[in-house]
């Protein structure tokens, strides 16, 4: 039977165990926090529409020649 000593012992053993592993995680729960928001930044980078003024329009040309498919489409 172990003595009360060695109980003792293994038992400081096992919590001083525990607090590193408990000191890893939260390392690691800092690290993760830290990528996390660099991959926010990095999509929100990433969604930056440019600085340009276009005319998506459809030009009138194309309306007609879209319209006149689409008339030789219901004739048949």
């Amino acid at each position: 039977m172990a003595s009360k000593e060695q109980i003792q012992e293994a038992l400081d053993s096992l919590y001083k165990k525990y607090g590193n592993t408990l000191s890893m995680l939260s390392d690691t729960l800092d690290e993760i926090e830290v990528h996390k928001q660099k991959i926010e930044r990095l999509e929100s980078d990433a969604k930056i529409e440019p600085d340009m003024d276009l005319n998506l329009s459809t030009p009138e040309a194309i309306k007609q020649l879209e319209q006149t498919v689409l008339n030789r489409h219901e004739k048949k």
